[in-house]
């Protein structure tokens, strides 16, 4: 008998959660309808690229030439367009320089249905923060990067350096090409460690580092809910490795940059901080090589307040807005034949009447990349020595397949053959 009862408490349990799950199911899809029909009305000024009903512009957006369909979105739709992640989620994907001063000068806080999810991984430190807890750890953090902070970080650069090329100086006895872009991340965690911990790797190809374990063991658990972040996860290593692509593919600029490193620093192989001023066609290539290939392709903004634009049109507040980098970068109506790799855009004379928000390699406004002098002292130094000791080639077979992830990662990695060359090499 008391079996029969319990049986029959556990069906009446088992109904009862059952249809409990059905209430919350429903009333968690009105919300979602609801939330797509504001999203919609927010967004019915602009125009949408053809998407699935369900799954938004999902696909396109997982494709590996996800970066270049947006581009040729901006073609089609000149500002911005709608963008929707599946049925329920969707943002005005915006690429014109007013458009993006509109948003990125008001210091709206980071989206958090984007950036959520990686909270376990990142804290909630300055890249997610908001309003006044974001206010007081800017302030506390901005004093690590002043100028008389970062100078000595100079010497720890090229250190690290020097253990990377001396790796490659054995790699290039092969004669193969090889990717760059893990060494560079193993060079980048290195300086990072020095600069941070006043430790770090002695040698950068040794496995058995506790530190290094621990590094990679984190990385193979974030491969697992980020599909392969393993050695793409700096801002530093993605945009040192496409500028030495870069060098690879446009001969001329590599001779150009080595004859004015080589001049600089004569018979030396180490680099001071006065010699980063003089670096001046050097600095034009980094910067044309970070509006090709943006470190960070596409950042996301939500509004806590409503913003009017400068055609006329609007968004009302919470709306979710993505700042597409890579198609800023290569929109025609900002950069003549952007395809081109022209460091001379540039140049002082060429800089001059440029929007100030058509080139955002570390994003723009009160938000902007805390250390971006110290990502462009790294990157010129790191240069700067890789090519006053080797000559970069590109790999034919293997060219890179662009990958969008947090930062801008290859699929295949960038492969390139390099030649050691012997001192003053450049003239």
């Amino acid at each position: 008998m008391m079996s029969v009862l319990l049986s029959l408490s556990l069906s009446r349990l088992g109904l009862w959660t059952s249809g409990l799950i059905l209430v919350l199911g429903f009333v968690k899809l009105i919300h979602l309808l609801m939330r797509r029909r504001l999203m919609i009305k927010a967004m019915e000024s602009f125009p949408a690229p053809p998407s699935h009903w369900l799954y938004g512009h999902a696909f396109e957006m997982n494709q590996t030439e996800s970066l270049d369909k947006v581009v040729s979105w901006a073609h089609q739709f000149p500002y911005a367009h709608q963008l929707w992640f599946g049925g329920f989620l969707g943002c005005l994907n915006i690429y014109e320089p007013d458009y993006a001063k509109a948003v990125f000068s008001r210091g709206d806080p980071k989206a958090p249905d984007m950036y959520d999810y990686f909270l376990e991984w990142i804290g909630k430190g300055l890249l997610v923060l908001h309003g006044p807890k974001w206010f007081q750890h800017r302030k506390m953090l901005t004093p690590g990067f002043h100028y008389e902070v970062l100078k000595p970080y100079v010497t720890v650069f090229a250190d690290s350096t020097r253990h990377m090329l001396d790796k490659w100086e054995e790699k290039a006895r092969e004669e193969k090409s090889f990717d760059v872009f893990r060494d560079v991340g193993h060079m980048a965690l290195d300086t990072l460690m020095k600069c941070t911990f006043g430790k770090g790797h002695s040698g950068l190809g040794h496995r058995d580092n506790s530190y290094y374990l621990a590094v990679k063991e984190l990385t193979m658990l974030m491969q697992q809910r980020l599909q392969s972040m393993q050695y793409h996860n700096d801002t530093t290593t993605s945009g040192i490795s496409w500028f030495l692509y870069c060098m690879a593919q446009y001969p001329e600029h590599q001779h150009r940059c080595r004859e004015e490193i080589c001049e600089i620093l004569g018979d030396r192989d180490t680099i001071q901080w006065d010699d980063l001023g003089k670096m001046t066609y050097l600095t034009l290539c980094i910067k044309e090589s970070l509006r090709l290939y943006p470190p960070v392709p596409q950042v996301y903004r939500q509004l806590s307040k409503p913003v009017n634009f400068v055609d006329g049109r609007s968004l009302p507040e919470g709306s979710l807005v993505s700042l597409h980098i890579y198609a800023l970068h290569r929109n025609s109506a900002v950069w003549p034949n952007p395809e081109v790799f022209d460091p001379l855009r540039f140049s002082s004379e060429n800089v001059t009447g440029r929007h100030p928000f058509a080139f955002m390699p570390f994003s723009a406004g009160p938000r902007n990349c805390i250390g971006q002098q110290f990502a462009m002292n790294e990157m010129k130094v790191v240069t700067a020595l890789c090519l006053h000791r080797f000559e970069f080639a590109p790999d034919p077979m293997r060219p890179p397949i662009k990958l969008l992830q947090l930062v801008l990662g290859s699929k295949n990695g960038i492969n390139l053959y390099l030649k050691p060359l012997g001192p003053r090499s450049g003239k």
